[in-house]
């Protein structure tokens, strides 16, 4: 299973086009169900933002939530946790980022987060 994988995602993270690269390792972690499985990818698409330029770190991980946003495959509770669980994996991997920083970036999310799954009542 792991070689799999492996081989997988080194031919995903192979690809030219980062925002390709970024959106089909969301995808792969939302298209699978096991728990293992789900963190192989979060964590191949980390690796993938680490990577870059420090100055594209931002814009990358803007694409992966939108992405996940947008994603019929799992419920909105569970794209919620996965956003959260992303950057908090993302903004505590960035050597760039302070301690305060890296606070600021999760509450900062957290207030998108709860204003996403805001519901209007019809006045």
């Amino acid at each position: 299973m792991l070689a799999s994988l492996v081989a997988t995602r080194d031919m995903v993270c192979a690809g030219l086009d980062k925002a390709r690269v970024v959106a089909d390792c969301v995808d792969h972690a939302l298209g699978v169900q096991s728990p293992l499985e789900r963190t192989f990818w979060i964590d191949s698409l980390a690796n993938v933002i680490r990577a870059r330029l420090p100055a594209e770190h931002a814009n990358m991980f803007a694409a992966a939530v939108r992405r996940i946003e947008a994603t019929f495959a799992v419920t909105p509770r569970e794209r919620h946790d996965k956003e959260l669980l992303e950057f908090r994996r993302w903004a505590d991997s960035v050597d760039k980022l302070t301690r305060e920083q890296s606070a600021e970036a999760v509450r900062f999310l957290q207030t998108y987060l709860a204003w996403s799954t805001c519901t209007v009542s019809p006045d």
